[in-house]
């Protein structure tokens, strides 16, 4: 079996860091930093599974979709460089996206 490597984007990291950051002024830091953990682990299953999710509907490149939370973990499969970059982690409420 093919494994795929996860890669996060420098702006997917930079949305966890505002996520945890956001987190951290409405709740605790110690749930901040779970909901951020469990954002992370949301992708373990992509090695083994990189189409296991959705397409997302509004997106331009295709890009996949997790929901975890009340957030949306974007990525897309390079079946060349048999990777998943995530691109970015939103906020499910917001609407059409770029990627």
């Amino acid at each position: 079996m093919v494994r795929y490597a996860v890669q996060w984007s420098e702006s997917a990291s930079d949305d966890l860091q505002a996520i945890h950051d956001y987190l951290v002024t409405v709740t605790s830091k110690a749930t901040a930093e779970r909901i951020v953990l469990e954002i992370e682990e949301s992708t373990r299953l992509l090695p083994e599974q990189p189409r296991l999710y959705q397409v997302f509907p509004d997106s331009i490149e295709r890009a996949r979709h997790i929901v975890i939370h009340s957030w949306r973990v974007l990525y897309v499969v390079d079946d060349a460089e048999r990777r998943c970059m995530v691109l970015s982690v939103i906020h499910t409420s917001r609407g059409k996206q770029t990627h």
